[in-house]
């Protein structure tokens, strides 16, 4: 399955990019990666497109991007940063991953492996480390035109991940999206 784009909106990551890009490559597909950056101020971009630009991640299909930050911040605009990226994916699948969210090594295979016996499925996602009640999914593989259709709201006490999910279950009650029942993420920021 080479037909996915990892998506990935940052916000301040310089710390933990890198090392989430490296777990990224380490995939068993050679995937497109889009980042968005939400005016990070911590050199970010600068890092990523030093590292673009001298081949550090070999021959992948990489590309940086910015957003123009709304009012509000960062934690009002990253619904409109995952929306952005949702629209901008041009292959099957999108893999929706945090800058500072650390996937297991080839977790794209199991995840698809979910897509593929369960016709129901939209996504298949990867619970986070350490759990939370509000956050559903560390990272998530869903079917673009699915996530295309998504109403990314950032809605009061839930967090984005929730409203995504209610949006795919009022796209079609049919649709479902699950957990992979082993893999597990590692949030490198804690919460």
């Amino acid at each position: 399955m080479d037909n996915i784009t990892f998506a990935i909106p940052t916000y301040n990551n310089a710390e933990t990019i890198m090392t989430v890009l490296k777990r990224c490559l380490q995939q068993d597909v050679k995937p497109k990666i889009l980042i968005m950056d939400n005016g990070s101020t911590d050199g970010t971009v600068e890092m990523l497109r030093a590292a673009i630009n001298n081949g550090i991640f070999g021959p992948v299909d990489i590309k940086l991007e910015s957003v123009q930050r709304m009012l509000g911040g960062k934690s009002k605009n990253i619904p409109y940063v995952r929306y952005k990226l949702c629209q901008a994916v041009d292959t099957e699948y999108v893999f929706l991953l945090d800058a500072d969210v650390l996937i297991p090594q080839h977790a794209i295979l199991g995840l698809r492996e979910m897509l593929e016996e369960d016709g129901d499925l939209v996504g298949a996602g990867i619970r986070v480390d350490p759990i939370v009640e509000h956050i559903q999914f560390g990272a998530i593989l869903l079917k673009s035109e699915i996530a295309r259709q998504i109403k990314w709201n950032n809605g009061e006490g839930k967090c984005e991940c929730l409203w995504a999910l209610q949006s795919i279950n009022q796209l079609d009650d049919n649709y479902k999206v699950k957990r992979h029942p082993v893999y597990q993420a590692m949030h490198l920021k804690g919460f």
